[in-house]
């Protein structure tokens, strides 16, 4: 039996349409998923307060890392205040590209987890709500959080992500909460 072209013409195709099925399901994890509007109104229900920045200096850095175990980026970190609700804007590289957080803490506690931009070609089902309530109300005891995360298949770097800037954001919170404590004194 001899095998001619259009034999393979069928599996051919079928495997080229197979090809850019996968490919369109793992371009399709990245995306912008929330604006800064639209988190700062939830956060604060259409009362935003003005942006602030929470200094970075040598001294700060040294005791977030000896409470968390790693330091963070940069100088300085902008948030929102009102009353003891904050909201943090963190980003952290997944596997190869940094994911956009966005938490909102209020009284020590995750009112809210949400991605705001993912770039990652996998896991980004961290996005969906499924996995993000794990994260309401948590809080940090230590240098973790008082919960298990549940990982996700194929998404262990960004649940990673996800957990340490929420733990990120609660030690933030404290410490803006205990600066502006002092400067009112």
């Amino acid at each position: 039996m001899r095998l001619n072209s259009k034999s393979y013409f069928p599996a051919a195709l079928a495997l080229a349409a197979a090809t850019l099925f996968c490919a369109q399901i793992s371009w399709s994890q990245q995306g912008s998923y929330a604006t800064l509007d639209e988190v700062l109104e939830r956060a604060f229900l259409d009362n935003a307060p003005q942006i602030q920045t929470l200094w970075l200096h040598k001294e700060l850095k040294q005791e977030f890392k000896a409470a968390l175990g790693f330091e963070p980026e940069g100088l300085r970190q902008k948030y929102w205040q009102q009353g003891d609700r904050t909201l943090w804007i963190l980003e952290e590289i997944g596997k190869e590209y940094p994911i956009t957080f966005a938490y909102v803490v209020d009284s020590g506690m995750i009112v809210s987890a949400q991605v705001m931009e993912y770039r990652e070609s996998r896991g980004g089902e961290i996005r969906h709500s499924f996995f993000r309530k794990q994260f309401d109300d948590a809080q940090l005891e230590g240098n973790k959080l008082d919960r298990h995360i549940d990982g996700i298949t194929g998404a262990t770097l960004s649940v990673n992500a996800m957990t340490k800037m929420a733990k990120q954001a609660l030690w933030l919170h404290a410490e803006a909460l205990s600066q502006k404590q002092i400067s009112v004194l």
